[in-house]
């Protein structure tokens, strides 16, 4: 069964990050990363620190594609541990008193 036709008769024909955030079984703050790695395409041009929106009929497709999954997972752990490396290569401050 195609996950399109469940939902698509009750979805706006654009979402906005948290609601692909729910339909993707995503965290919100996971859905930047993966615009960032061009995983995720918003509609139109929008600018850096705007609000994002995205074609339905995409994201629905993009629900269905094991690859894509496995991919856009992978990409948020890579993320994550490479944030991590970094934050714990950097000497905590001491505290003044």
């Amino acid at each position: 069964m195609v996950p399109s036709e469940d939902y698509s008769h009750r979805l706006p024909a654009r979402l906005d990050v948290g609601e692909i955030a729910t339909l993707l079984g995503l965290q919100l703050y996971e859905v930047p990363i993966l615009v960032r790695a061009k995983l995720l395409c918003p509609l139109g041009k929008p600018s850096q620190n705007s609000r994002k929106l995205f074609a339905t009929c995409e994201i629905l497709e993009l629900m269905a594609n094991r690859q894509w999954l496995d991919l856009a997972t992978k990409t948020v752990q890579r993320y994550i541990q490479q944030s991590n490396a970094k934050m714990r290569q950097k000497p905590m401050p001491e505290p003044t008193i």
